[in-house]
């Protein structure tokens, strides 16, 4: 049986601040047969590091120079538009320090580094490529959850669990419910329905 994990594992198991770190760090310790989508490999990851490092350029750029123009924010999502104005609003407000902002642009590399070891050495291998990934799948997942990527690994995962067993390792409530799956798996007519397991 191969542990499949959602990226939200690898990453809480890196990060000390995160609710999930202590579940995340002792299944990993405990655990082997680790794989990963390509989808995430190629796509997810990558991504994810590329808004984390523009996010925290533009933070410390608008931190020294608040009436810079900076056109790439248009790149970042709502979400990470929304954490940039927390983190300046508390620069301002004195509650964070110069220090600490580029201490963050530092701790992102570091997390880049320490995932992409991980995966070198921790993962078995990098499942369903993506250009046989059902799009009909995904686009019945993502009408349940709303969560584009999640619905692309997810899917990834349906597919090579025809193969052979896996169980879906993560911490996302949200939109990896098993309800979501089965129902999922049912409708695009997949006769195996992976276990989601919640740390």
């Amino acid at each position: 049986m191969d542990n499949f994990l959602d990226t939200c594992i690898i990453i809480n198991n890196f990060n000390e601040k995160s609710k999930f770190y202590q579940q995340s760090k002792k299944f990993i310790q405990s655990e082997n047969n680790f794989i990963i989508s390509e989808f995430q490999k190629i796509r997810e990851i990558p991504y994810l590091f590329f808004r984390l490092k523009l996010r925290s350029k533009i933070i410390i750029s608008k931190a020294l120079i608040p009436n810079k123009n900076l056109p790439e924010i248009k790149r970042l999502n709502p979400r990470d538009k929304q954490e940039i104005k927390e983190v300046l609003s508390e620069y301002a407000l004195g509650l964070k320090s110069t220090k600490e902002l580029f201490e963050m642009k530092q701790n992102v590399f570091f997390l880049e580094k320490k995932l992409n070891d991980f995966i070198q050495n921790r993962i078995k291998r990098f499942v369903t490529p993506i250009r046989i990934i059902n799009r009909l799948l995904v686009k019945t997942i993502e009408s349940f959850n709303k969560n584009r990527q999640d619905s692309m690994i997810i899917a990834s995962a349906i597919e090579e669990h025809q193969k052979s067993n896996l169980i879906l390792i993560t911490t996302d409530k949200k939109d990896w419910k098993q309800e979501y799956i089965t129902k999922s798996c049912k409708d695009a007519f997949y006769k195996k329905i992976p276990e989601v397991r919640f740390l």
